[in-house]
């Protein structure tokens, strides 16, 4: 499962359209798997939604529970990467959604849902950069599983 949020005053509102505009990956009741400034890191679940003002938990439409925890673990392997301050498509530097891109490829096939790539990752897809609140418009690919 991911989750998006959302920060009153954050200068990075002015800069990433949408509402949402950050995302992390949750690998246990009690962390999150996130891509700041800083690099991926693991942040304990409670530290980061008492950061934010608005959260929001999807769950994945387009795979099952096994393929959920695979992207558990290519999150958890991949912290200490550095932060994609590029924005351009690469495996091995990360900035917050195209860690949830990568974790998500790796790890099923989520990106042929019903033969139709939502725009949001056929922005990716194509070497734009891919928004928090694409993920969140993407319905026919996440469910709603808790919203503050």
């Amino acid at each position: 499962m991911i989750i998006l949020s959302h920060k009153k005053f954050e200068l990075t509102n002015f800069f990433i359209k949408g509402y949402w505009t950050h995302v992390a990956v949750i690998v246990s009741s009690e962390f999150v798997v996130e891509a700041t400034s800083k690099g991926v890191m693991k942040t304990k679940f409670k530290e980061f939604i008492f950061t934010v003002d608005d959260f929001v938990i999807l769950k994945p439409l387009f795979c099952d529970t096994n393929n959920m925890k695979e992207a558990s673990k290519y999150v958890q392997k991949v912290i200490g990467s550095p932060y994609n301050f590029s924005f351009r498509p690469c495996e091995d530097t990360f900035y917050c959604s195209e860690l949830v891109y990568w974790a998500y490829t790796k790890s099923c096939e989520w990106y042929d849902v019903r033969n139709k790539i939502p725009q949001g990752i056929n922005d990716f897809i194509k070497g734009n950069i891919i928004k928090p609140q694409s993920m969140f418009e993407s319905i026919q690919m996440w469910s709603v599983v808790q919203a503050t």
